[in-house]
């Protein structure tokens, strides 16, 4: 997602880092600018586009709470 090969710090607009919890806004290589909202570094990621918002790329501890949101978001 974030290009890591970069040699300046363009890519990354911010981070806050907790134990294994991140959140930041990023300049991701698909998508532009980004909001991530992690839980830990393995999917599944729920993709979330809004006309008025950067994309936002969620992910929660399990698969089962990522599915939750996901109905939740669609219904």
């Amino acid at each position: 997602m974030y290009d890591s090969n970069s040699n300046s710090n363009s890519n990354l607009l911010y981070i806050i880092g907790f134990w294994k919890y991140n959140k930041g806004h990023f300049r991701l290589e698909e998508l532009g600018k980004a909001t991530l909202f992690l839980n830990s570094g393995h999917g599944p990621y729920l993709l979330i586009y809004s006309s008025n918002h950067d994309p936002i790329i969620i992910n929660r501890s399990s698969p089962e709470e990522i599915r939750q949101l996901y109905e939740k978001l669609t219904h």
